[in-house]
């Protein structure tokens, strides 16, 4: 059976880490991605109508998905790099594997985010409250209550906020107490 590897080796030192090597490489991955991505969707969709490991198989739908756009990312910058910039292009591929070779990432990109003044400390604490969010399904409503209706809210108490906008009802909660599926969180 031919591996990826075969195809298109990712580089085993900085001198084969040359843009047409990694650009190469990982438009192999990508693609390797791309064609897991239809089975992968249909398992979500399957789980989805049973609900048997749902979290699950859409945790590796979303990765997945997430690893084909980057793959096709670099793929995709370093083959323009060549087109663009062809003296600096191997440089900057050797500087990429030189940096994907030694980790930690999260030091590269934690420098990264503040290059653009973005605190990297705020995007910690954002990526822990999504994944506490997705690995901690809330409490299951109190005893005699909708399942949207967290008891909390007086207007819930008598349907008067749900199912109608909450300008009408008063309801401070109203976009809180009842989820909408698109706002569903997702790993």
């Amino acid at each position: 059976m031919t591996s990826t590897d075969d195809l298109a080796p990712y580089p085993e030192t900085p001198e084969e880490a040359t843009a047409e090597n990694l650009a190469r490489h990982m438009a192999v991955e990508a693609h390797y991605s791309a064609t897991l991505n239809s089975p992968r969707f249909q398992l979500m969709m399957a789980a989805e109508k049973t609900g048997e490991n749902l979290a699950d198989k859409r945790s590796l739908y979303m990765l997945n998905q997430a690893l084909m756009l980057a793959e096709h990312g670099v793929a995709f910058l370093l083959h323009e790099l060549q087109r663009f910039a062809p003296d600096q292009a191997d440089e900057v591929a050797a500087r990429m594997w030189d940096m994907w070779e030694d980790p930690p990432l999260q030091a590269i990109t934690w420098d990264a985010l503040e290059s653009y003044g973005i605190n990297p400390e705020q995007v910690s604490a954002a990526a822990l409250a999504r994944w506490e969010a997705a690995t901690n399904p809330p409490a299951p409503a109190p005893s005699g209550l909708a399942p949207w209706d967290d008891g909390t809210c007086g207007d819930c108490a008598t349907g008067k906020c749900h199912g109608t906008e909450s300008d009408d009802c008063g309801c401070a909660r109203h976009e809180v107490s009842q989820p909408d599926i698109d706002d569903e969180v997702w790993l």
